[in-house]
């Protein structure tokens, strides 16, 4: 094999026949072809049969824990981590609160994306004990309204990170 989508090949492996590990200069993955690729449920199923190597693996070594004896806990770990969705439907359970880093972030945005979200956050000397902050509706996430962003200053005490601003309590910052 002599490309992937991570560039030239420098170097393979095969872990099995239908799975091959491939490396290339800036990254790699596992190539899976046609016929075990079919085999991989659709909605965890990648078209071109390639998975990358940081999170994407995870599935392949799901599916095929044969492949991966050494690696499954590893795989399991991920896979409830980088594609929580895709690990519910599989295993047939529901993550809860601190089981996913990837599903707590999403369930976050959910629940403030209507919330002044802090999205910088500095010390100014002007304002000893407090953090000066900018924020806007839905702050970084998909929800993100940039034209709602204000500036507020926020209590160090009270700061932390990710910090939801309450517009009724803090002290909005004037220019």
């Amino acid at each position: 094999m002599k490309n992937s989508p991570w560039g030239a090949v420098q170097h393979e492996e095969k872990i099995m026949d239908g799975i091959v590990l491939v490396s290339t200069a800036s990254h790699g993955g596992l190539k899976v072809y046609h016929k075990l690729n079919k085999l991989i449920p659709d909605d965890m199923r990648r078209a071109d049969g390639w998975y990358e190597e940081d999170c994407d693996w995870a599935i392949v070594a799901t599916v095929f824990p044969m492949a991966f004896p050494d690696d499954t806990e590893a795989a399991r770990f991920s896979l409830k981590h980088w594609h929580w969705k895709e690990y519910e439907r599989y295993y047939g359970v529901e993550l809860q609160p601190g089981e996913s880093r990837l599903k707590d972030q999403w369930l976050f945005e959910e629940a403030h994306k209507n919330d002044f979200q802090v999205v910088s956050a500095i010390q100014k000397d002007e304002r000893p004990g407090f953090v000066y902050v900018r924020a806007c509706r839905g702050g970084r996430s998909k929800y993100a309204d940039r034209t709602t962003e204000k500036a507020y200053w926020i209590p160090e005490a009270e700061y932390t990170i990710p910090f939801i601003v309450d517009t009724t309590r803090h002290e909005e910052a004037t220019a």
